[in-house]
């Protein structure tokens, strides 16, 4: 689906989303600023400790009675009722900011929490039931540049009109536009159509650790959901720390003025916005699990070197103007140091975007609500041990340069740890990007590939990079059955043992082997995955097609699965085929050249033969463009 038909079928809901984020980044910022300006009585880092948990303390005490009546009560008369309630408290937080009233404010930073931690769990959990299951990545892309986009324009309309002085005309100004954000994201709730209880007979629990004992034992036992959750949360302590450190940074460090903080927020906000565009046309309207280890590489990579760019700024005395925008453009660390931003909030959607989608997969419908309420949860959680991480480093009197280099390290931790839970999925993203940088892809009729379900793929051999392209241009992961010398290669091992590749052998040279890779083959079948192997059983040396082997006779008759036939064109002459002739010839062949992936009919288990299956790769072979 396109876009603009995305757009359109998520219709009053996408609305009602773009104007929560817009009100709640807007109060959010003017209440915190105006409780720090009310007698001057906090600090920096007790202003953000104290709004940190006023806003935070109504998830935790209400998260887990909201998720049970998201999923026990009609959707939208619920989300009605819940905006409808937030007028309330968008006019007592339009008083607070007009008085400066401290307990007001306090009052009010709290009531904006207990709205969010209504709201959240039943407005997350709409997108599965509007949208399709392949159309889900979409839609969480589409929906985390909206949030960064809403994000960083309410963060900028706080900071102009109630974070730049102490002014009664800005104030009045910030509290009509956050009644007038309000207003809005009640009338675009009233467009959201009927919905019906995702389970009207579930018992609601009111002791909230009881419920939250509920849901916890639920999650527990789908070991994708809950790391998932896991991984959400890492997300949103890192995020806290990287924008908690961007101020002192840039004043410390960098020694730069406030307009050059501006531009790193919408350089970040930029990042996030690509980084979820991109990752929807890199998940090929499936949940892609490899963009997550790929992911937190990027963010560890752009971290560290956020790190390394800042020493080449020098000491500067207390009479050193401040840096500005512009100066800052025209200095080679200077621009590092944007680069670094903005690809790391876009390698920062890399890793998140996934996660989202496989929460809302792999949650039911009859408790996703919950679910996802437990996942606002541990975010909250999350969001307090970051907030408490820049405390200590400022306790300690930690540079906020020294404080990037530590969340490298930490957050490359995470990422091997990601990598150890899914290899394969990184390592076929990382085919993806190689096949692709080297090659001119065109694909046919691979969408005789079911979605689910398994499937033999038999495809001729022409080059040593076969698997490498089939890898990258199959939108399922995809097991590979390979000769079993490659697996001995001391480094390649490792990497075809993470990939899941299965080794095979003759029969006179190795018939224990044989027999393992038949049954692995038939397992994995079993388990509905995509097997594929190459019938030739080696590569082709004149460009011709070999004789296929019966092996594949067996392999779809012990495991019923249809075979698909696959035929590469375009390889033979390539630098990695065994065409004879000078290496020289074969390196000068124009890079991104074009090869092809076609596919012929399905054939089904029953009525493979080696000849037939031969037969139908030749005849995808001589088809013409």
């Amino acid at each position: 689906m396109s876009r603009s038909g995305l757009t359109h079928r998520m219709g009053g809901f996408l609305q009602t989303w773009v104007w929560d984020g817009l009100h709640e980044s807007f109060l959010f910022l003017c209440l915190a600023r105006r409780l720090g300006d009310g007698g001057g009585l906090l600090a920096s880092g007790s202003l953000v400790v104290l709004a940190a948990g006023l806003y935070l303390a109504p998830w935790v005490l209400f998260l887990p009675l909201s998720g049970q009546l998201a999923d026990r009560l009609e959707t939208s008369g619920w989300i009605r009722r819940i905006k409808r309630a937030g007028l309330g408290g968008s006019a007592l937080a339009a008083l607070a900011i007009m008085t400066g009233h401290p307990a007001l404010l306090a009052a009010s930073l709290a009531g904006l929490g207990l709205q969010a931690a209504f709201f959240r769990p039943v407005r997350s959990s709409l997108l599965p039931r509007i949208l399709e299951h392949e159309q889900l990545v979409a839609g969480n892309s589409l929906l985390l540049a909206i949030s960064s986009g809403t994000l960083l324009s309410g963060a900028l309309g706080a900071w102009m009109l109630a974070c730049r002085e102490e002014s009664v005309g800005a104030c009045w100004m910030a509290a009509m536009v956050g009644l007038f954000l309000g207003f809005m994201g009640e009338r675009a709730a009233c467009r959201i159509p009927p919905l019906p209880a995702a389970d009207p007979k579930a018992e609601v629990l009111w002791n909230p650790l009881r419920a939250a004992r509920e849901t916890v034992r639920r999650v527990a036992r789908r070991r994708v959901l809950h790391l998932s959750m896991l991984g959400v949360a890492w997300f949103c302590l890192f995020g806290c720390v990287v924008l908690g450190l961007l101020y002192p940074w840039a004043r410390q460090v960098l020694h730069a003025s406030d307009d050059v903080v501006k531009v790193f927020l919408v350089l970040m906000g930029l990042g996030l916005t690509c980084g979820a565009l991109l990752s929807e046309r890199l998940s090929y309207e499936r949940l892609e699990v490899g963009l997550v280890p790929f992911g937190t590489l990027g963010m560890t990579v752009f971290t560290c070197d956020l790190f390394l760019a800042s020493r080449y700024f020098p000491t500067p005395s207390p009479s050193t103007p401040l840096l500005g925008s512009f100066q800052l453009l025209g200095m080679l660390a200077g621009i590092r140091i944007l680069v670094d931003l903005l690809m790391l909030a876009t390698f920062a959607s890399f890793f998140v975007v996934p996660l989202l989608t496989a929460i809302q997969q792999h949650a039911d419908r009859a408790w996703r609500s919950s679910a996802l309420a437990l996942s606002l949860g541990l975010n909250a959680l999350f969001l307090g041990g970051g907030v408490v991480f820049l405390a200590a480093l400022a306790w300690w009197d930690c540079r906020a340069g020294t404080a990037f280099a530590v969340l490298a390290v930490v957050n490359g931790l995470v990422s091997v740890y990601i990598y150890t839970l899914a290899p394969e999925f990184f390592l076929r993203l990382l085919a993806w990007f190689l096949a692709h940088g080297v090659y001119r892809l065109r694909t046919r009729g691979l969408e005789e590939i079911p979605r689910e379900g398994p499937m033999l793929l038999a495809c001729n051999h022409v080059s040593f990079v076969d698997w490498l392209v089939i890898s990258a241009t199959v939108k399922r992961p995809v097991r590979f059955v390979m000769w079993h010398a490659y697996a001995e290669i001391p480094i390649l091992r490792y990497l075809l043992r993470d990939a899941r590749v299965i080794p095979i052998a003759s029969s006179r040279q190795n018939p224990e082997l044989v027999e393992q890779a038949f049954r692995e083959v038939a397992e994995s079948l079993a388990q509905g995955d995509l097997v594929c192997l190459f019938p030739e059983g080696r590569i082709t040396t004149d460009g011709n097609l070999s004789r296929f082997r019966p092996g594949i006779e067996r392999m779809a008759r012990d495991s019923g699965a249809p075979v698909l036939p696959l035929a590469l064109r375009g390889f033979w002459g390539s630098l990695f085929s065994r065409r004879p002739g000078r290496l020289r010839r074969r390196l000068c062949r124009p890079l991104r050249s074009s090869v092809e992936l076609w596919a012929g009919r399905p054939i089904p288990s029953q009525e493979v033969t080696a000849e037939r299956l031969q037969n139908e790769v030749a005849t995808v072979l001589r088809q013409q463009s």
